[in-house]
C-alpha cells in the first residue's frame, strides 16, 4: 500500500499511524522524525536526494526527473514486496502524489486515490510526455 501526506499540521503523523507505514520517502526534512512515529515499525526514512524545487523553477529538471524515476523505480520493488510506503513532500499536491503515482503503476498495485494537481504531472502519469513535467504552470 502507498499513500501521500503533507508536512503541514502534522499529515504525515497521522497517515504514519493510519497506514501502518512501514517506510516513508520525504522531498523535505522531517524534524525529529525518529521521535515521532513508533521507530519499531518504520524500517527506514530515505530523503528523496537531488529532487529539489525551488520556484520558480520547473518542476524537476532531467536530473531531478532521473532522481524521481529511480526513487519510483526502489519504492515499486518495496510495494511488491508487501510493504507499506508513505511519500512526504511539503504540501502533499504534487511532487508526493506524482512520486507514488508513478511507484504504484511499475508495482502494479492500486495508486493512493490523491493524484498531483499539476496537470503535467498527470498526464505524464496517464502516459503522456515526460517533456511537460519539466515545465511549472504559471497563474
Amino acid at each position: 500500500m502507498i499513500n501521500v501526506a503533507s508536512m503541514l499540521r502534522g499529515a504525515w503523523k497521522r497517515a504514519c499511524a493510519t497506514h501502518d507505514v512501514q517506510h516513508i520517502f520525504t522531498f523535505v526534512d522531517i524534524p525529529n522524525v525518529h521521535e515521532s512515529i513508533d521507530a519499531r515499525r518504520v524500517n527506514a526514512v530515505r530523503r528523496v536526494d537531488g529532487a529539489e524545487i525551488k520556484d520558480p523553477s520547473p518542476w524537476f529538471s532531467d536530473e531531478e526527473l532521473s532522481v524521481v524515476l529511480n526513487t519510483a523505480d526502489k519504492i515499486a520493488t518495496l510495494l511488491k514486496s508487501g510493504s507499506s510506503v508513505l511519500v512526504v513532500c511539503r504540501g502533499g499536491k504534487n511532487r508526493s502524489a506524482f512520486l507514488a503515482h508513478l511507484a504504484s503503476a511499475r508495482a502494479g498495485v492500486p495508486p493512493p486515490s490523491k493524484r498531483p494537481v499539476d496537470e503535467r504531472m498527470c498526464e505524464y502519469i496517464d502516459g503522456g510526455s515526460v517533456s511537460g513535467v519539466g515545465k511549472r504552470k504559471r497563474a
